[in-house]
C-alpha cells in the first residue's frame, strides 16, 4: 500500500512536469506568435500593403463629398454641390485609359438616360480631347463630363481607383460607393439612383 501510494506521488509529479512543459511551449509559442505579428507589421510586403490600403479605403467612405469648382470642356463652371441638386445623383470618376470605365460609363449612362443624374467627373491631369474621342468611341457623344481641376474632390472623395462612382444625395451626401467595376453591383448602384425616395 505505502509502494502503491509511492507510486501515484510519482505519477502526480511526473504528470505536472508534463503540464509545466506544455504550458511553457504554448506560452512561447504565443510569444513567437506576437513577435512574427509585430515583424510582419514592420516588414510588410507591397502587395500586402496594397491589400490592407484597399481594406481601410473601403472602411473610410465620407459622408459627404467636399463641394470643390469643376469645369465643364465648354468652361462652364459650377460646384459639385450645385450639381447634385437631385434626391440621388451618381457621380462616376473616369478615365479615358482606363479599361473598366470604359466598361461602366456605358452601363451607368443607359442607366441614367431617362432621370439625367450622371455626372462624369476626370482628374486634372486627363486630356480634354482625348476623353471626348474615347467617349466618341463608346457611342457617348453626348455625354458632359467635368473636370476636377483643383484635384481636390478625388483627394477628399478618396478616389484611389478608378472606376469609382458614388450615389450622393443634396449636398454631396454620400448614400453609397461603388469601387471597380462589378456589374451587379452597377446595376443595384442605378437601381437605387432612380429610386423617388428613400
Amino acid at each position: 500500500s505505502a509502494r502503491l501510494g509511492w507510486w501515484r506521488a510519482r505519477r502526480l509529479r511526473s504528470a505536472r512536469g508534463r503540464e509545466v512543459a506544455v504550458i511553457a511551449i504554448l506560452l512561447a509559442l504565443a510569444l513567437l506568435a506576437v513577435w512574427t505579428g509585430q515583424r510582419s507589421a514592420v516588414h510588410l510586403s507591397p502587395l500586402a500593403a496594397v491589400g490592407v490600403a484597399r481594406a481601410l479605403d473601403g472602411l473610410e467612405v465620407p459622408g459627404f463629398l467636399p463641394n470643390p469648382p469643376v469645369v465643364r470642356t465648354d468652361g462652364v463652371s459650377g460646384r459639385l454641390w450645385d450639381l447634385t441638386r437631385e434626391e440621388r445623383t451618381l457621380v462616376a470618376f473616369y478615365a479615358p485609359w482606363c479599361g473598366p470605365c470604359q466598361r461602366e460609363l456605358p452601363r451607368l449612362a443607359a442607366g441614367t438616360k431617362a432621370r439625367g443624374n450622371l455626372l462624369v467627373v476626370l482628374g486634372p491631369d486627363e486630356d480634354v480631347a482625348d476623353t471626348q474621342r474615347q467617349l466618341d468611341n463608346l457611342g457617348l457623344h453626348a455625354q458632359a463630363f467635368w473636370i476636377d481641376r483643383t484635384g481636390e474632390l478625388m483627394r477628399r472623395a478618396r478616389v484611389t481607383r478608378l472606376p469609382t462612382t458614388y450615389l450622393v444625395g443634396r449636398k454631396g451626401r454620400v448614400r453609397e460607393r461603388l469601387v471597380g467595376y462589378s456589374e451587379l453591383r452597377l446595376d443595384l448602384l442605378i437601381l437605387r439612383a432612380g429610386r423617388a425616395h428613400d
